[in-house]
């Protein structure tokens, strides 16, 4: 069997990642043939790095890259890697734990207007090794963390009450009343169970033995006590245990900030407050918003900025723009247009909470020799192929012999060839250390000196150096799949036939973001001490004032470049995005003035940062005039003034494909995964495809080139910490960002929700179903993605619900409307870690309805997606005269053979429900006057007649969801929403699962049994099988018989509804 040829595009880590586990696998070689495609002349994407052998072999890098301590998958990669690279012990950077070593010391810059001041933390290591495995904490855990800090910082501070004397027993005995009493109140004012100032007046009044002195931060202690009482997995939690410790933190932090409000002026009492308000923030949205339960639908805010989602949840505005919240955003280049809040807020929990050995780890030489250098030894000696200065120009696509779309041809610029064709050798050896030079190495090239006397650089993209030939890649010749490791700022120019021919493809395209980013190095003849920073050693200092937000000690690299003695002695790295006002400009390939222009800005920035912002880092960097003294910079040829910061190191990423990946909100519902791209043999490997991390990171990069590898061979099995809520193929939980606004025709035929029905009379009628019936069409028209449904038992409603009005919001008008159709009780819920189902709300899904008019089936199915036919619906004039209900459709009643003329629409009768003698109620009264009464005299009979049959065993998030939808007089629904392709009819251009709630504004005023025994007829067509879809019990004579019938008058609203899962 012949191998397939691999053929992946770029060098970065995605690209790398890929290739490593593909070539992984036990035998790849009888399988695969990997060839890496990379433009210039050294691997790294973003990430490269190189040595500047005219000065000191000096380290060259992009930015500043550190790793951080949660970095699981990014670790467990490079272990791997170096283990098998196996130098000797005593080589250099032998070992992947010496050539990262932890990183604990961080400073941050508050900015407080008129001056700024420095900001010190130190990060605790533990024992853990990161890449080790074992479980992350759950979010709930995370949370007790969160609470326990927030109490450590309020006690530290000179202004806090004396800790409370309230034992933990007497605690536990607090907070059982005080949920005691909260439960009596919601029994006998349910309607009012929402206002928390039930839950105030009830904790109140058990805490009244407390001193007053001692009650808020009682209230800090008792949330998280409590929040430690509570199981690690939220899906046994109950829902009042979550409205305590959401009603003590926010009476705690109401209080906080009245008690504090006279000294925030004290740096002690600014500080802890902002983190505190931060804390407790996050702690309640997490609650609120449902962040608790794993797998976390992070992306359900992320619509949102991270800032915005905090203030929603009481931070305030100061807060979220003060220097430990900043941070957050920073990290991912996300100061000016924004993360996305559960993009956001679930980096920073994986950040803080659950890092191993330490909070970070810089790497000890630079990101090409530690970790490029490894890669292209390793697969080199695999076996895998690598051509360098090989530029992608475009990919081209096609249908393969079964019309699938794929990729079919790859033109590429050869943009140098070696001498005498030989294979190019990339590495240079320096103190025993293999690393990429910040120049091709000329002397193997064809034209060598030509390019290098040209100063062209071949990873310029727009560089002006003639292709030594064009190379056309063809599929099935030179390729068969594609790993396409070149980063999305580049797809503008190398996928245009994928961005015009595939609508998700251009939309991950238009909306995942991209943004240039600066970075200076500056070597120094004097250490960071002596030049007057007094704040530790090798810091990374952060949230700075323009133009450059990041500064950090790098001095550790030192060893690794070979000054003379003495010549250097620190060295400083720089680093921000590049203010453009917006997207970076796309400029044409002919534009080979852009770089320079971007080069231009940084060493602008670079001047003015020294002339401005030094003196907060080195304040013995200045002169006596108080001017940056370049003196302090090690320049090899001795310049003076600003040819000496001339000769420093800065540089732009302007090139589309090393521009940093952003995280803007609503982005990441744009996302493809790796396998998604539409294209059959093509996967994406880099951190702008769908991850659970979705941002700019390693860590995100090596998760898609792990995934990338699962889709070609099926490996790595297992990616630690990518849980979504729906498996890889998640798709978003809002609609997408880019939304139209709806053009409102004047027909008015699709009037806006929400909808108020009144003089409502319902006729329900219970029928004995089959279960797995019941869940085959759940299966087939729910259980899409996002929740899972299951019915609740083998039974489904039979419902004709007659209004005498409907009115939409707008255009204000009404009809009388009548709908008849079959109701199934269903449960949403998720699949736990533990693959057992967890059952969370209830619902009705209507997989058959018919209405009597045209209007309401078009507003029907194209807002919520109900599944509403016209058809002529017949009914009694009140309860007190119901003998027949009936239902006539538009039916095909017979199908002909293939070949047949077609066959007419017809009018048939389809359902006929009718009284036919007898009286099981004959003991009870017919107009039961309450609902309560209705109820339980229709459970009563449904345990009666069900019997036995196995019902959806009952949780706590389910009872506990329905009883608030009972005591709020709601009636929860879900829905198919879909619209058939108009190009592709076999396709749905769009697919939704809609819920959404209908109201009860008004009774119930009348509830009853109806009398006699009642039998459904019904007829099957070869278009509608009630019967045998629903699975129906009938009777020897055909009939199906009603085990339940009853009626209720009342009004409702039909509430606006949300999305739980889609595909555009």
């Amino acid at each position: 069997m012949p191998r397939k040829q691999i053929a992946v595009l770029g060098g970065g880590v995605g690209a790398m990642t890929t290739a490593f586990y593909l070539t992984s696998v036990p035998g790849w070689r009888e399988r695969y043939d990997v060839t890496v495609y990379q433009m210039g002349w050294r691997l790294g994407g973003k990430g490269a790095s190189g040595r500047n052998r005219d000065r000191g072999d000096r380290i060259e890098e992009h930015g500043l890259h550190l790793f951080f301590g949660f970095y699981e998958n990014a670790f467990a990669t490079m272990q791997r890697l170096y283990r098998e690279l196996g130098r000797p012990a005593g080589a250099p950077l032998a070992r992947w734990d010496q050539a990262w070593q932890p990183h604990s010391r961080f400073v941050l810059e508050e900015d407080l207007g008129d001056r700024t001041e420095l900001w010190p933390f130190e990060f605790p290591t533990n024992g853990g090794v990161p890449g080790q495995g074992g479980d992350l904490a759950t979010p709930w855990q995370m949370l007790q963390i969160l609470l326990g800090w927030a109490r450590e910082i309020f006690e530290a501070t000179s202004a806090a009450p004396p800790r409370p004397t309230v034992t933990s027993d007497r605690l536990d005995g607090l907070l059982d009343r005080a949920i005691a009493k909260l439960t009596s109140v919601a029994a006998v004012a349910a309607p009012l169970m929402r206002d928390l100032r039930l839950l105030f007046q009830a904790v109140a009044g058990v805490l009244s033995d407390v001193p007053e002195a001692l009650i808020a931060n009682t209230f800090l202690h008792a949330a998280e006590h409590h929040a430690k009482r509570q199981p690690d997995d939220a899906h046994a939690h109950e829902r009042h245990d979550h409205d305590v410790i959401l009603w003590l933190l926010r009476e705690f932090v109401s209080w906080l900030k009245g008690h504090w409000a006279g000294v925030r002026e004290r740096t002690e009492i600014r500080r802890a407050l902002i983190v505190i308000d931060a804390l407790v923030a996050t702690a309640v949205g997490m609650i609120a918003d449902d962040l608790i339960r794993s797998p976390v639908d992070w992306f359900k805010i992320d619509h949102l900025r991270l800032e915005d989602w905090l203030v929603k949840h009481g931070a305030e505005r100061s807060t979220v723009e003060a220097a430990p919240v900043l941070i957050f955003s920073e990290l991912v280049f996300g100061r000016w247009a924004g993360v996305g809040a559960g993009t956001g807020l679930h980096y920073a929990l994986r950040l803080v909470f659950t890092y191993k050995r330490a909070f970070a780890f810089k790497m000890q030489a630079g990101m090409g020799d530690t970790i490029f250098a490894p890669f292209y030894q390793v697969l080199s000696a695999r076996g895998v192929r690598f051509e360098f200065f090989h530029a992608v120009d475009e990919l081209a696509t096609g249908r393969d012999a079964d019309g699938a779309p794929v990729i079919d041809a790859i033109t590429i610029d050869v943009q140098a060839e070696t001498q005498g064709g030989a294979p190019y050798r990339p590495l240079v050896e320096l103190g025993g250390l293999p690393c990429w030079p910040s120049e091709p190495l000329h002397d193997q090239l064809a034209r060598g000196d030509e390019l290098r006397r040209s100063g062209e650089n071949l990873e310029n993209w727009w560089n002006r150096w003639p292709a030594a030939r064009t190379r056309v890649l063809r599929r099935g010749v030179d390729f068969d799949e594609v790993v396409l490791g070149i980063s999305i700022g580049a797809y503008p120019y190398i996928c245009k036939p994928l961005i015009a021919e595939m609508p998700a493809f251009a939309r991950m395209v238009q909306a995942v973001q991209v943004t240039e980013t600066q970075a200076a190095q500056l070597w120094l003849r004097s250490d960071f001490a002596q030049l007057g920073w007094s704040l530790g050693e090798h810091a990374v200092i952060g949230t700075c004032r323009d133009p450059f937000d990041t500064v950090a000690d790098m001095s550790h690299v030192l060893p690794r470049e070979r000054w003379p003695a003495g010549a250097a002695s620190g060295i400083v790295y720089l680093t921000s995005q590049l203010p453009a006002g917006g997207p970076p400009p796309t400029p044409p390939r002919a534009e080979w003035r852009y770089p320079l222009d971007r080069r231009d800005r940084v060493w602008s920035n670079l001047t003015q940062w020294l002339d401005t912002r030094v003196a907060q880092v080195l304040p013995h960097a200045t002169a006596p005039t108080g001017a940056f003294d370049a003196e302090v910079l090690v320049d090899p040829v001795g310049s003076t003034g600003p040819e000496r910061v001339r000769a420093q190191f800065w540089t732009a990423c302007w090139n589309p494909s090393d521009r940093y990946v952003l995280s803007v909100p609503g982005s990441v519902h744009a996302r493809l995964p790796s396998a998604g791209t539409g294209y059959r043999n093509l996967v994406m490997a880099g951190d702008w495809t769908l991850t659970a991390l979705s941002a700019g990171c390693a860590e995100a990069a090596v998760m898609s080139g792990m995934h990338a590898s699962r889709a070609l061979c099926g490996q790595p099995a297992r990616i630690v910490g990518d849980e979504l809520p729906d498996g890889d193929d998640l798709r978003p939980a809002a609609p997408p960002p880019a939304r139209g606004r709806y053009i409102e025709l004047d027909d008015g035929d699709t009037p806006l929700q929400p909808y108020t029905a009144q003089d409502v009379t319902m006729y329900s009628f219970l029928l004995e179903a089959d279960l797995d019936r019941l869940q085959a069409i759940c299966d087939q028209q729910l259980n899409l993605g996002g929740a899972i449904y299951r019915p609740v038992g083998p039974f489904v409603f039979f419902v004709a619900s007659i209004m005498g009005s409907m009115a939409p919001v707008s255009p204000r008008g009404w009809l009388a409307e009548k709908d008849f159709g079959f109701w199934i009780p269903v449960v949403a819920g998720r699949r736990g870690g533990d693959g057992a189902f967890h059952a969370e709300r209830p619902a009705f899904f209507i997989p058959y309805l018919w209405v009597d008019d045209f209007l309401p089936s078009q507003a029907g199915r194209e807002v919520f997606g109900y599944p509403k036919a016209v058809g002529r619906l017949a009914h009694p004039a009140s309860p007190g005269d119901a003998a027949e209900l009936s239902i006539d459709a538009l039916v095909i009643p017979e199908l002909g053979p293939p070949g047949a003329p077609a066959s007419r629409w017809q009018w048939r009768r389809l359902v006929t429900a009718a009284r036919r003698g007898g009286d099981r109620w004959s003991g009870l009264a017919g107009d039961l006057g309450s609902i309560v009464e209705l109820g339980r005299t229709v459970v009563a009979s449904l345990v009666r007649e069900i019997g036995d049959h196995a019902l959806l065993e009952p949780t706590r998030a389910l009872l506990g969801s329905l009883v608030r939808d009972t005591l709020a007089l709601e009636v929860p629904m879900v829905f198919l929403k879909q619209f058939r392709d108009a190009a592709d009819g076999r396709m749905a251009c769009y697919q939704a699962i809609v819920e959404s709630v209908n109201r009860m504004t008004h009774g119930p005023v009348g509830a009853g049994l109806l009398h006699g025994d009642w039998e459904l007829a019904i007829a099957e067509f070869p278009t509608v099988r009630l019967i045998e879809r629903l699975g129906l019990r009938v009777r020897p004579d055909g009939k199906v018989p009603a085990l339940v019938h009853f009626w209720v008058k009342f009004a409702f609203t039909a509430e606006p509804g949300r999305v739980v899962w889609q595909v555009v």
